[in-house]
């Protein structure tokens, strides 16, 4: 029987405060069990080759953007409607260590193109409002004090004003691209 259930052989690990190591990683019950040497093949049910690659282990990228992966439609109705609920907070930190969360603002009542103010024509719910940021700061607050003492949680806010975004693409759009920078005030002078 296998020591491991996967392993990634040949790579460069790059290891936090001690930069980029040649080793091999173990992996058991979704976990990081061995950071060696070398791990025979015959030790895991599973085998990655990451010759000529970095590998990051446990490193998560919990970025992700819609209508990648499936289409537009799909994602965006389950993503939004994972995203809107939020009592899975307390779980995503205690059990599979998620430190940060990020509220996009930017959506409120538009589309993700912002040439809409009817918020469902992205499907996103029609009550999304600052009420449930409020709600989502409680949630990570005591999610950070249950679990501070692992490490940091928290929430960062994407704070674009969706009306005057809307108001600011509609300007460009009547006085062309020399408009954008006279709004912003990068113009030349």
């Amino acid at each position: 029987m296998p020591r491991y259930d996967s392993a990634v052989l040949n790579g460069t690990v790059v290891i936090p405060f001690v930069g980029a190591v040649r080793c091999d990683v173990g992996i058991r019950d979704g976990r990081i069990a061995a950071l060696a040497d070398s791990i025979a093949s015959a030790d895991a049910e599973v085998v990655v080759d990451a010759r000529e690659r970095l590998v990051l282990p446990g490193g998560v990228d919990s970025h992700f953007n819609i209508g990648i992966y499936r289409d537009l439609a799909t994602d965006a109705s389950s993503e939004t409607a994972s995203a809107l609920r939020g009592d899975e907070v307390d779980w995503l930190v205690g059990e599979q260590g998620v430190a940060s969360f990020k509220y996009y603002m930017f959506y409120k009542g538009l589309n993700l193109t912002s040439d809409s103010t009817h918020g469902g024509a992205y499907t996103m719910a029609e009550t999304y409002d600052l009420g449930y940021l409020y709600l989502l700061m409680r949630e990570v607050t005591a999610a950070g004090l249950r679990y501070g003492k692992h490490g940091r949680v928290s929430l960062s806010l994407h704070c674009e004003q969706a009306e005057l975004i809307r108001v600011f693409i509609e300007e460009v759009k009547r006085s062309g691209p020399a408009g954008s920078r006279a709004i912003t005030g990068r113009g030349r002078r």
